[in-house]
Formats: structure tokens, sequence, C-alpha cells
């Protein structure tokens, strides 16, 4: 029998659903990946992916446990681990939907998130300005609004992730401007896709958030 282990990836906004990496996942099923780039179109043993399935933001493909039930495969999902085989087959493919966590540096000004051990967003982070500086630290991802207005700053703050006081996680359109923020985090919003959109709806509230300074 022929196991592979794949970190599968999950979203705040769609939380009884989980996404295989359709490469990783086809090749573990002998199945074959084909790409229209004319087209903007990925195939899977013919079958075509859909535009509607999210990706991640570095390009990669996902695909649902529906849509592998759709291509004949047998899924069991328990809402932590999910187990797909083909009729007369031995692979076994083996979705994790692994616990998330984040690492903020605000020496080297990124962010990278993973679920498990896979990397699911890596992007630039605009911290806290000379005399607003952002408080290092251990954190959990607190309440979550599409769109928050700071009555502080008289400021809107889109995709807003509140992490520690009056910090928060969030997407702006200064994120630019070369100062800073007075405090919070920003991410890029204006981004294809949007770094703090999807953030946002990856992050789910009590997600371990770690603030450094450790790089320069």
């Amino acid at each position: 029998m022929l196991l592979v282990t794949i970190e599968g990836v999950s979203f705040a906004d769609r939380p009884a659903e989980l996404y295989l990496p359709v490469r990783e996942t086809a090749a573990a099923l002998g199945w074959s990946v084909s790409r229209d780039e004319v087209l903007g179109l990925t195939k899977v043993n013919g079958w075509p992916l859909g535009a509607s399935l999210p990706t991640l933001p570095d390009g990669t493909s996902l695909v649902s446990l529906d849509k592998l039930r759709a291509w004949g495969a047998r899924v069991r999902y328990d809402g932590s681990v999910a187990k797909v085989t083909l009729p007369g087959s031995t692979a076994v493919v083996v979705g994790k939907n692994s616990a998330k966590r984040v690492h903020i540096d605000l020496g080297s000004k990124e962010l990278w998130a993973y679920q498990g051990n896979l990397m699911v967003m890596h992007c630039p982070v605009s911290p806290g300005r000379v005399g607003k500086p952002t408080p290092t630290g251990r954190y959990r991802a607190g309440a979550k609004e599409k769109m928050h207005w700071s009555t502080l700053y008289n400021s809107p703050m889109p995709f807003s992730v509140h992490l520690v006081g009056n910090i928060f996680i969030h997407g702006s359109v200064l994120f630019d401007d070369n100062v800073g923020s007075h405090g919070c985090i920003r991410l890029p919003v204006d981004t294809i896709p949007s770094y703090a959109e999807w953030f946002y709806n990856w992050i789910v509230p009590g997600t371990p958030v770690a603030v450094t300074r450790t790089r320069r």
C-alpha cells in the first residue's frame, strides 16, 4: 500500500471543508495534471478544476474533497483527517486539517502563515512607525471584522484581525506609504489576490501569532 500524507488547507468562512494541493494530490493518486495557459485552465485527468476553487496566494491550486468525489475517488473525512482512495488502487492519500500558526517578524517586515508544515502564505508587512512600535510577543488571533473603523485615528481597517489592545492585523491601501502604522500590522490589500483578504478568510480566532524582531 502506498500511503501519502498531505497537509490540507481550511478556511474560516468554510469551516466544514478541506482543500488539498492539486498537483501533490494528483501525483499521489496517479492522475495527470495539465495547464492551458491561454485559457488559464487547469485539468486533472482531463477534468477541469474549475475557477471557483480557492488557491494559495502564490498561485498553488487547491482541490476540494467534493471535487475528488465527483472525479470518482472515495473520500472519508471526520473534520480532522481525510482519507482519499481510488477503486482498484492501493494508493491512500491522507489529507490533514492541521493547526494554524502565524509568525510575523518586524525586522524583516515579513509574515509567514502555516497550516501544519505547509506554508500557505508569505508576504510583506508594514509595522508600527518610529514612536508607535508594534509590540513583540506571543498572542492569539482575536475577533475579526471585514471592515473595522478606527475611532482613535478615524481611518478604515479592512479585513481586520484583533491582536492585542488597540493593535490589529489588517489590510491597508497605505501599505507603501513608507511611514508605517500607529502600531498595527498592515497587509497589502491591492495585490491579486489580496493578501489581506486571503489572510482574513483563512485565519480563525485563537490561532497562535508570534511577533518577533529577529531579522534585519
